[in-house]
């Protein structure tokens, strides 16, 4: 075991090298690239342009500016390799103590060696998209000092998973020194949000489009189809990813409506109406029934865009019943709990954002209740942060999504999430090693806690560190977190012989986090179908 452990530590010292050099070299290179692609173009259809080079000093700084107060050095150190060596000693201590075969030790092995490698391809991913991002705006404003004339234009993916605001901003042009801006949000580039649910795993680019160049530009698809140039809606409704109806402020114009239909709302920004209710929609159609017969009585030929549209709003009018599954309120963000739950063959129920924020108190009076369950304490605690976090989400499913979020396997990899930190202790005195996680924790928050037999949600209150139960059948809510209710409610010991790992999440952390709000649709569960009620009990 010994000599394991020394080759171990030698693997973790190559492995920070290699993603250091690795990583960084592609940051560079990529960087670069990003900066001078405006320059070259400019030069390839005017003249030469006297422009200063992005310095490799500018570049690597650009590089090692920490994000949420982690350089990127760190993140690959100590969020890849220092915790995949940290699993990887917790999990060779389970299987000898746990006499685990050959095989089932490599393939639990194998199993961190991919969740590392996913979290290093979602850093380099993201920080490889914010390098570009802040060379290409750099490159823009050295060109625009230059007096070149153009404007950037926003390019999104064509694809199911782009986000929604990512998608209306496809195509949204301004000057190289203004903002983007959607959903109150506002950023110089993609990336460059400065909020993790809009810049993690980001896609998104832009490009310069010069003052004289009027070439019609090309898309490229998920499937690397090159077409005519489209924007994410005209994509979207074309391959039936747009389930709502989407009217263009020039298509009523050109229809020549005198005003626009009572409720109607206009998006100034994607310059659109926009999530129509079924009512209406069927108000729109009427509207435009008599726009299109009053221009006929006229002898006027609708335009071809009107026309198109008017004749597939009739088509499809039935697609506005309330009853069609609504667009999700996030992003589909796939992670290795969303692989595990569909191994497991776990149901898929999408969270929705709430109408109004809820309570504390009646956010614990929807999660909790009575557990009929075999226990379902991890799972509830995530839900709780759901609704915190302004979504409808409940539990007590039971069945296979219990067991998927009871795993400590389960729960480790809520750390790999992009933005999501975790604080662990591997001691044989879990009481003492619970309290010692406690004290470097930020008293002002709430965090998720998982010790040896229960998960619950943590905060301080007044100087002392209380727990949440949710799983009794009247008596839910908050009560002190001392020895005695560790020992007694979570199963602690403070002298455990087989070692099982502590672990400790931020609520905001991960309530922020796309890969969780994913996670939570394989726990959502419908009121009607919750196993819980009169004699459920605490577990």
């Amino acid at each position: 075991m010994t000599s394991l452990l020394e080759q171990l530590d030698k693997s973790t010292k190559e492995l920070k090298q290699g993603l250091k050099t690795e990583i960084n070299s592609h940051l560079e290179d990529t960087g670069k690239i990003a900066y001078n692609e405006l320059f070259y173009e400019y030069e390839s259809k005017n003249t030469a342009i006297n422009f200063t080079m992005l310095k490799s000093e500018e570049l690597k700084t650009i590089i090692e500016t920490p994000v949420a107060n982690y350089k990127l050095s760190e993140r690959l150190n100590d969020g890849v390799a220092e915790r995949l060596k940290s699993n990887i000693k917790s999990e060779l201590t389970r299987v000898f103590l746990l006499g685990y075969s050959y095989k089932q030790t490599a393939a639990r092995l194998a199993e961190l060696g991919y969740s590392s490698y996913r979290r290093a391809l979602n850093i380099t991913r993201t920080e490889a998209g914010r390098v570009q991002a802040i060379a290409r705006q750099k490159s823009q404003m050295e060109a625009m000092k230059l007096g070149v004339e153009f404007e950037k234009e926003w390019i999104s993916t064509l694809d199911n998973r782009t986000r929604s605001d990512h998608a209306k901003l496809d195509g949204q042009r301004v000057k190289p020194n203004e903002d983007f801006e959607v959903s109150g949000l506002k950023a110089k580039q993609p990336h460059m949000f400065g909020v993790a649910a809009e810049d993690c795993n980001c896609r998104c680019r832009t490009v310069s489009r010069l003052k004289n160049d009027k070439k019609a530009l090309l898309r490229r698809d998920k499937k690397s189809e090159v077409g005519k140039y489209e924007n994410y809606y005209d994509w979207a409704e074309k391959t039936g990813r747009l389930k709502r109806n989407t009217v263009t402020l020039q298509t009523l114009k050109a229809l020549d409506c005198p005003e626009l239909p009572k409720g109607i709302r206009f998006n100034e920004t994607t310059r659109q109406f926009e999530r129509l209710s079924a009512k209406t929609s069927k108000e729109v159609l009427k509207f435009l029934d008599s726009a299109q017969k009053s221009n006929e009585r006229n002898g006027r030929n609708l335009p071809e865009v009107p026309r198109n549209f008017y004749n597939w709003l009739k088509k499809n009018i039935s697609i506005f019943d309330e009853k069609i599954e609504k667009n999700l309120d996030f992003d589909y963000t796939e992670s290795e709990v969303t692989l595990k739950a569909k191994r497991f063959n776990v149901a898929y129920n999408p969270i929705k954002k709430l109408k109004k924020p809820k309570s504390e108190k009646k956010i614990i009076a929807a999660v909790g209740g009575g557990d009929l369950t075999d226990g379902s304490c991890s799972s509830l605690a995530m839900a709780y942060i759901g609704n915190k976090h302004g979504y409808d989400v409940l539990d007590y499913r039971d069945g296979k999504s219990r067991l998927l979020f009871a795993y400590d396997s389960t729960i480790k990899q809520f750390g790999d999430f992009e933005g999501v930190n975790l604080k662990s202790a591997l001691k044989s005195n879990e009481i003492q090693a619970t309290f010692d996680l406690l004290s470097d924790c930020d008293e002002s928050k709430e965090y998720y806690l998982a010790v040896y037999a229960h998960a619950a949600i943590v905060k301080n209150i007044k100087g002392k560190w209380y727990f949440l139960e949710l799983q009794d059948e009247v008596d839910n809510g908050w009560f002190e977190l001392t020895a005695e209710s560790l020992k007694g409610r979570f199963g602690a010991s403070s002298r455990r012989r087989k070692l099982r790992e502590i672990m400790l999440y931020d609520v905001d952390e991960l309530g922020s986090s796309p890969e969780f709000k994913t996670a939570l649709g394989y726990l959502n569960t419908n009121t009607g179908n919750q196993v819980k009620g009169s004699g459920g009990y605490v577990k």
